[in-house]
């Protein structure tokens, strides 16, 4: 397993570097499952499409996400960032995004990739949608 690392100088942190379609980020996680969150640099995909970026300013840390965190529910990798419904300020948005703009207050709850095509999500149940993007 691998060693906790000294995180006092993540900003000086080397990470792999981005792929052509991906920033690099900050975020708060975990290096092992014994470690304590620390900040850390990730990857992440540039906005496109229906993409919506923000700035966040809040973000719900809860039982599952400890757990995942901690391993106990196993399969986790690490790094690990953990974290769900985040809210914030919109920095960037994909070229087909219509609702949201640069400076707009948003939040992103805990569902994600959901089609936006079927009968589910065409109700407004993307909570239920029926080809979900996992």
């Amino acid at each position: 397993m691998a060693q906790a690392r000294n995180l006092d100088n993540w900003k000086d942190m080397p990470i792999p570097g981005p792929q052509d379609d991906e920033v690099k980020e900050a975020a708060w996680g975990k290096v092992t499952p014994e470690a304590k969150f620390t900040p850390m640099w990730i990857n992440r995909p540039k906005v496109t499409g229906n993409d919506v970026k923000l700035e966040i300013l809040y973000c719900g840390i809860c039982h599952s996400d400890l757990h995942r965190g901690l391993n106990d529910l196993g399969g986790a990798m690490y790094p690990i960032v953990p974290g769900h419904e985040m809210v914030g300020i919109v920095v960037e948005v994909g070229d087909q995004v219509t609702k949201v703009k640069v400076g707009d207050q948003a939040g992103i709850g805990c569902v994600a990739d959901s089609c936006l095509n079927c009968g589910a999500c065409q109700n407004g149940d993307e909570q239920y949608c029926e080809d979900w993007g996992y």
